[in-house]
Parts: C-alpha cells; sequence; structure tokens
C-alpha cells in the first residue's frame, strides 16, 4: 500500500508541548483555553532553539519555514535561516524539564535526534529547530506521511495513554498486553528496548480477515514480561523485516511504571491568627503527577474546602533513581473563630492508587493584636526633649508580640520620606515595649510620622502609624517669640510701659503679657493689650514714692491648650533723672525765666565787649562837669558855644592848667558824685592832669558839633 505525503502548516492544535531556554518569551508556546487553537503563526525574534512534540507522531520528511519576505525555505544546516533534526521519543528526565527554562546541553544531546529529510522513514514525535541568532518565521509547515501502526489505547485498559508516554498501572504485576492497530498486514513485531537489549514481545493474536476487509486495519496482541525495573524503558513495534536490525520503527512509546506518592510533606504557617491568612503547603512525589486536595474538618461537623493559590510542577528522582514528578500547591485561606478546634486535611490522589491523607489539628489559634501606641499626656514637645512611647498589644496570647518603630521625616505634599531615624526600644515585656524618642529640629519644620511593625513570633501585622496631625505639636526655637520693653516719660509726672512682641513664625502667638516696676519695692502693673503684638501700661511717679533707680521687668508667655510652651523675659531700667518731669505752668515759668537770663548775659557780653573795642577814655566827674560848665551835676544842660569862637580861650586855659597837648575823650569815671575834677586821657595816651579850675573845651569833632548842640554824658561812679 502506497502512502502519499502531505503537508501540514502547524497550529496550536498539532503541537503538545514545546521547550525552550531561559530569558525568552514563553507565552508564545503555553496552551490557554481563552485563546483560539492556532499556533503563533509569527515569530520576529524567538529563542535561538525550540523543542516541539507533535500531537501525533509522524514518518517527518521535511520541515518548512516562510520568511518575512514571504519566501519559504526548506530547514537545513545550510543556507535556510532554520535547521530541524527530530527524535521519535524522549526520556521522561527531559519531558519533565521546565518549559520555559530548559537545558541545552540536556536537549542536544546527539545520539537522540536524527535529521529530517526526503524519503526518511524515520518516525518523529519531537522536532528540534535552531537558528544561529533567533528563530524567526511568518509560517512553520511539516511535510510527512502518517504511520502505519498505533496503539489501540481502547484494547489496553490496563494501561493509561499519557502524553508522557505508555504508563504501566502499579497493579499489573509482570504481564502487560500490547494490542497494535495495522494496515500493513501482519509483518508487525514488537519488544522491549532495554539498556541491556532487547526483550521481544509474544505475539498472541491477531484479528480476522473479515475485519481487515471492513476496516482496512488489522489488530494484533502482544504480550510482555516486565517488572517496576523496566522504568522508562522504550516499547517499540516496527515493520519486520529481512533480518533482526533492519526493522522500521513505527511505534515507539516510553514504558513508564505508575509511581504513587507514598508520603506528602505538610507544613502550616506556625502563627494562626482569627481574621488573618494562613497558609499550608504541600509537597508530593510521584507519577505521574499527584492532585492534591486540601480542607478544613470542624468540631461541629461542618467543613470547608480550600482552594490552590499556586502550584509548581517539577523533575525530581526518587530514592531508586526513577524520574518522578514534584508537586508543590500552596493554599490561602483566612481563619475564621469556628475553626478553632478542627483540623487541616490534606490528600494527593495518584491514578488507580489510593489517594496519601496528611492532617494538622487547629488546637492554637490565637486572636488579633490590637496595638496602640501611648505618647504621653502633653499636649506639645519641645526641641531637644525625650519621651517615651509605649506601645501596647491587646487581646493577643500564645505568642509573644514585638515592636520596632521609627521616626519618618515627610517632605513635600505626599508621603516621600526625607529621612528615617530608628527610635531606640528601652524596655521590652512580652506584649509591650517602651522606646525612647528624642525631639529634634526638624519634626518642628516638616510633617513626620511614628511608623511601627509589630511581630507576633514570625506573623508580621500591618504597621502602625501615628502621623504629627494625631500627635503632640512640636515647638522649636522658631515659634519663640522675642520681647522687648520700652518705658516712655509723659507729662504730669506719668510713666509709661510698653512691651512689644516680634515673632519669627506666627504659629504660636503670646497669650499674656505681664509687667512689674523693680525697686526697693514691687509693684505690678496692669498690661492692656493694645494691638496684636503689644502690651501697653501706665503710672505716675508719685505712686512710686521717692526711688532713686528703678528697674521695669516683663514676662510674655507662649501657652498651647493652657499648656505653658515659651516663657520670655526683657528688662528696661529707669533712672531718677529720666523720671523728673514737671507740670506744663512751672515749665513755662521755667523756660522763660532761662531765656531772660540767656538775654541779660548776652547783652552784657556785647557792652562789655564794645567797651573793650573803644579807645580807653576816662569820662568826667561831676566836679569837672561843674569846673567846664559852670553848673553842678543835675543843673540842667546849658548850650555850648560855639568851639571855633572859644579856641583861643580853651587854648588858654587848658596850657595854664595841664601840658599843650590835646586830649581825648574820656573813658572812665574815677571820681564820685561831688568831685569837680574831670580826667582827661590824651588821644595818644599820654599822662592825665587834674584842676580846680574849668575844663578846657573838647574837640568839636568828639563833644560836640559846631552849631551848638548839647552832649550828654552818662555819669558813672568811680569803683
Amino acid at each position: 500500500m502506497k502512502y502519499v505525503a502531505v503537508t501540514v502548516q502547524l497550529s496550536r492544535a498539532d503541537v503538545l508541548r514545546t521547550w525552550q531556554p531561559s530569558g525568552a518569551h514563553c507565552r508564545w508556546w503555553e496552551s490557554r483555553q481563552s485563546e483560539t487553537n492556532r499556533f503563533p503563526a509569527a515569530v520576529r525574534s524567538g529563542p535561538r532553539w525550540l523543542v516541539m512534540q507533535l500531537r501525533q507522531p509522524m514518518m517527518l520528511e521535511a520541515v518548512s519555514v516562510r520568511d518575512w519576505d514571504g519566501q519559504w525555505h526548506v530547514a537545513a544546516p545550510v543556507g535556510s535561516p532554520v535547521s530541524a533534526v527530530g527524535a521519535s521519543s524522549l526520556p521522561l528526565e527531559l519531558q519533565l524539564e521546565d518549559p520555559c527554562r530548559a537545558s541545552w546541553e540536556t536537549f542536544s544531546t546527539r545520539g537522540r535526534w536524527k535529521r529530517v529529510v526526503a524519503g526518511s522513514q524515520a518516525l518523529i514525535s519531537f522536532i528540534k529547530l535552531t537558528s544561529e541568532s533567533s528563530l524567526s518565521w511568518q509560517a512553520l509547515s511539516i511535510t510527512g506521511r502518517q504511520p502505519p501502526v498505533r496503539l489501540n489505547a481502547r484494547l489496553s485498559s490496563k494501561y493509561l495513554s499519557h502524553s508522557y508516554g505508555l504508563m504501566v498501572r502499579r497493579k499489573v504485576q509482570s504481564r502487560i498486553s500490547l494490542f497494535i492497530d495495522s494496515c500493513i498486514g501482519n509483518r508487525i513485531v514488537c519488544w522491549l528496548l532495554r539498556s541491556e537489549g532487547r526483550l521481544s514481545a509474544v505475539h498472541i493474536a491477531s484479528s480476522t480477515g473479515n475485519q481487515l476487509q471492513q476496516t482496512g486495519v488489522r489488530t494484533a496482541k502482544f504480550e510482555l514480561v516486565i517488572g517496576e525495573g523496566d522504568h522508562d524503558s522504550v516499547a517499540q513495534c516496527a515493520l519486520a523485516g529481512d533480518s533482526p536490525g533492519t526493522e522500521t520503527v513505527l511505534l515507539e512509546e516510553p514504558l513508564l511504571w505508575e509511581v504513587p506518592a507514598r508520603t506528602l510533606n505538610l507544613s502550616v504557617s506556625q502563627i494562626l491568627i482569627i481574621g488573618f491568612e494562613a497558609v499550608v503547603s504541600l509537597t508530593s512525589e510521584s507519577f505521574p503527577e499527584a492532585r492534591h486536595r486540601c480542607s478544613i474538618n470542624r468540631s461541629r461537623g461542618s467543613h470547608r474546602n480550600l482552594s490552590i493559590t499556586r502550584q509548581k510542577i517539577s523533575r525530581a528522582i526518587d530514592l531508586r533513581n526513577r524520574a518522578v514528578i514534584r508537586v508543590q500547591s500552596e493554599f490561602r485561606f483566612t481563619l475564621e473563630a469556628a475553626d478553632l478546634g478542627g483540623e487541616i486535611v490534606c490528600s494527593g490522589e495518584v491514578v488507580s492508587n489510593p489517594s496519601v491523607t496528611e492532617k494538622f489539628p487547629l488546637l492554637r489559634i490565637s486572636e488579633p493584636c490590637q496595638t496602640t501606641a501611648d505618647l504621653g499626656e502633653r499636649r506639645h514637645w519641645q526641641v531637644g526633649e525625650a519621651w517615651w512611647i509605649v506601645v501596647t498589644s491587646k487581646n493577643c496570647s500564645i505568642w509573644n508580640v514585638s515592636h520596632s518603630c521609627q521616626l519618618i521625616i515627610l517632605t513635600g505634599a505626599g508621603d516621600e520620606h526625607l529621612s528615617a531615624v530608628p527610635i531606640w526600644r528601652v524596655q521590652v515585656g512580652s506584649f509591650s515595649s517602651t522606646h525612647a524618642l528624642l525631639v529634634n529640629e526638624a519634626m518642628s519644620q516638616n510633617r513626620w510620622k511614628i511608623l511601627c511593625s509589630i511581630n507576633q513570633s514570625a506573623f508580621a501585622y500591618p504597621d502602625l502609624e501615628v502621623r504629627s496631625a494625631s500627635a503632640p505639636a512640636v515647638f522649636g526655637a522658631a515659634h519663640k517669640a522675642s520681647l522687648n520693653v520700652l518705658v516712655e516719660h509723659l507729662c504730669s509726672n506719668t510713666l509709661k510701659v510698653q512691651a512689644r512682641v516680634k515673632y519669627r513664625h506666627y504659629t504660636l502667638p503670646v497669650t499674656n503679657v505681664t509687667c512689674q516696676i523693680v525697686g526697693s519695692s514691687e509693684q505690678d502693673l496692669t498690661m492692656q493689650q493694645t494691638s496684636r503684638d503689644t502690651w501697653s501700661a501706665l503710672t505716675t511717679w508719685s505712686d512710686l514714692g521717692s526711688q532713686p533707680n528703678l528697674l521695669v521687668r516683663c514676662m510674655a508667655l507662649q501657652l498651647y491648650f493652657g499648656e505653658l510652651v515659651f516663657k520670655t523675659t526683657a528688662e528696661a531700667s529707669v533712672t531718677a533723672e529720666r523720671c523728673f518731669c514737671a507740670n506744663k505752668k512751672k515749665l513755662i515759668h521755667y523756660a522763660m525765666t532761662a531765656a531772660a537770663a540767656q538775654l541779660f548775659i548776652i547783652v552784657c557780653v556785647a557792652v562789655i565787649t564794645w567797651k573793650l573795642a573803644s579807645s580807653r577814655i576816662r569820662r568826667p566827674t561831676a566836679r569837672d562837669q561843674t569846673a567846664r560848665t559852670g553848673r553842678f551835676a543835675g543843673q540842667p544842660a546849658v548850650p555850648l558855644q560855639p568851639l571855633a569862637a572859644k579856641k583861643d580861650a580853651a587854648a588858654a586855659n587848658t596850657a595854664a592848667t595841664c601840658d599843650s597837648e590835646p586830649y581825648d575823650v574820656p573813658t572812665s569815671d574815677r571820681g564820685t558824685a561831688n568831685d569837680s575834677a574831670w580826667v582827661y586821657e590824651r588821644a595818644s595816651g599820654g599822662s592825665a592832669c587834674s584842676s580846680s579850675q574849668a575844663a578846657p573845651p573838647l574837640p568839636p569833632s568828639r563833644y560836640g558839633d559846631e552849631d551848638g548842640g548839647y552832649i550828654n554824658w552818662k555819669k558813672l561812679r568811680q569803683s
């Protein structure tokens, strides 16, 4: 019978499994129920190598790829972007490799792979594609013929046809029967390929010719004698040749012995707390893989099933050096109060073997901790202070609780961390701990929070967070106000005291300012707030007594919810001279008196200056005036004769009395009121003379005019 080769463009339905190296994108080859059954047609940048298992073996003749330019290339080592080889079967150890992290060293064994060439009679179930860079194609197709022999799984009821190969149930002792369907007559032979050689299968019977005529298929029964040592051996059926070794293998199945899960490794969270998540881990080793189940049987007869949240399947070698499958399952669930006193029951079932069961009693379950942080009763803290923070966990039982806290300074509008400083733990108890917090300047200028972690043995609770908005307010040097005291003297013997406050940050206002005058005794002032930053008071000097030196002392208080935060003091001294102040009338009187005295002094200085500036002349006395004018002092003045008419007489009279030298004006009066002698001095400053006779006439340019005017002398007494 002649068989025609066909070309099939591969889809996902044609590929059972794939393996590839780590680092490459693996999801392309994974089957998903939500996706179509189409194998990914386009691979732009895949792994450097890929192994795929065909769902149905094929007498493969060629593998072709279509590049991104639309050209088809037959896979070959040279002249093609892809090279392809094939294998009829793979050992279980390779089949249990991680599909996304397969080892090239494991899959590159040369004796296992065969070249795919036209006219090949090799049966291929696994295809390995390789490339020098990365696999890339727009479409993938294979060309070949369907094998004329296949295993009749319906009649082989004692065996389980599995993707890994032909698995033998454990209850089968030593003999197994293979039912083979073929369309090439009765020239089929079978054997078991062991490491030490072939073990031929015994042909028991074949179907009648009627079946062959009706269906075109003949069924033959073969019997093999096997044992557990034949695990992972290969059963082969072939078209008989002229001599042993010339057969054409048409069927190849690994013979895998069922390995039950003898034990289950069950582990449960060490700390079980009501309302929180618990984890159950279950591990088994078997072949094929075991199916895991877990549930909680409660004391009152009810139960609840647990769901698998994560599962990992990997390859392992058991104590008999057999390749088995390790299954690790994880169940996560929230504990309930009704679970106390019950038990966790888990089982692992492997095909036909009885399931293995493990139990864990739920006898120790703790109530959840209620944790609080006590920051003290103070409503505020100051920079530089140290405060105790007591963290207490209540309602807990069985397992001790530990706390660790840290101070986190926040920046910006969000929760960005500016810094994080551990808070020193100074005392530890079973369910409480005390921590010493040193208040720093950064806490007074930024938002902050205290973050405490809570651990009950190995179980971690959510962190306890205390933010600055709900904690005591923190004040530093920038919040302290400065105080300045001013003393002003008013009329009416009044003293005004004014206290002014200055802020750097108006976040903590001054609530009260008190002042007192301190001397030999103390007197409190009644301060009134006149503005946001000013307080003032008035007092009279008479109320203070006769104290020569006084001190005004003021104190400003900054309170926060009635608690004293800052106390600022300032002083100003007041002396007796500064305190002196007259009333308004006396002040005017004293001012006028002082002005008059000053004016008098100015006049006197001016007169003396004028006297000194003039030539020194002794002014005539009353006697001289009498002798000169012929009248006594006090008599009315008479007109003087013209000086020119009496020139000669004056000269004669002068010559008879004194020297013949002319005289200057009088500069001083050394006589008395009864003196009759005039004293003259020469203009040149010569000697003087005195006489009882009449005085000589004076120079007209100095003491009279030519018209007979009067000269009034101011008589000064001789000192």
